[in-house]
């Protein structure tokens, strides 16, 4: 799990360092943590870099408000989970209007503060089995395997075609997407150009695989029994019914 801790106080980041390497430890967990001590350089680096898991954010840093420093991360950012820390709590309600996941108090307890890494290592545990991480045009996208359908290369661009019915674009490789969905075993790459998901395929014949959205994947001469056979053997593992042309 990634972390962020952004404070201008050079004893809170350094404590958060140490409880969180003293919490790897008696926990057997591996957490990366970086530290800032101004909101431009944390969200310079989370333009350039990706993003995090999790974010420990001071709500007052000298001339700058937490609270709107969140706002600015949400716009190409809405899933990275957020803490505050402050001294009061009078700033509890304000930060809950960003999606603030928690608000840890000042000074940061050994006691709530395991109790809370473990909610945010729990969670990321269970959510990184069903979702992948990439970088679009409108920012960092925390994508769930389930909602993709498939993805297309269109002038050099990746397409990302979600069920319902969005798309977003992404310099990514469609090699290093389909090398990231690979351990989900839904997806196959029937062209060069296309990864599809297995479990939104609506119709298999010699030429084309018709998703349910509609959009027609065209099968290259030669692929037609390798990719009927991928399909039906997910099928049925899946207790999944459609049309598949041809013999069967």
């Amino acid at each position: 799990m990634k972390i962020a801790i952004c404070d201008d106080e050079i004893s809170v980041l350094n404590e958060i360092k140490s409880l969180l390497a003293e919490y790897c430890k008696d926990y057997d967990r591996e957490i990366s943590c970086d530290v800032f001590q101004s909101p431009l350089e944390l969200l310079t680096k989370m333009e350039q870099s990706g993003c995090y898991d999790a974010l420990f954010l001071d709500i007052l840093m000298n001339d700058d408000n937490g609270i709107e420093v969140a706002r600015e991360l949400r716009k190409t950012d809405k899933d990275v989970r957020i803490v505050f820390l402050t001294s009061s709590p009078e700033f509890a309600v304000q930060s809950y209007t960003v999606g603030a996941f928690y608000y840890e108090l000042k000074p940061v307890r050994r006691e709530s503060f395991f109790k809370l890494v473990d909610r945010l290592y729990s969670e990321w545990e269970r959510e990184k089995s069903e979702f992948f991480i990439v970088k679009c045009d409108n920012g960092i996208n925390k994508i769930d395997v389930k909602n993709l359908e498939y993805c297309e290369v269109v002038n050099r661009a990746l397409v990302i075609c979600l069920a319902d019915g969005t798309s977003l674009k992404s310099t990514v490789k469609i090699t290093d997407i389909e090398e990231k969905l690979r351990k989900f075993g839904c997806f196959i790459r029937p062209h060069r150009s296309y990864l599809t998901n297995l479990r939104y395929i609506e119709n298999i014949s010699q030429k084309n695989i018709i998703m349910k959205s509609g959009a027609k994947i065209p099968i290259p001469h030669g692929k037609y029994t390798q990719t009927k056979e991928r399909y039906l053997e997910y099928a049925f593992e899946n207790e999944l019914f459609t049309n598949v042309g041809g013999s069967v």
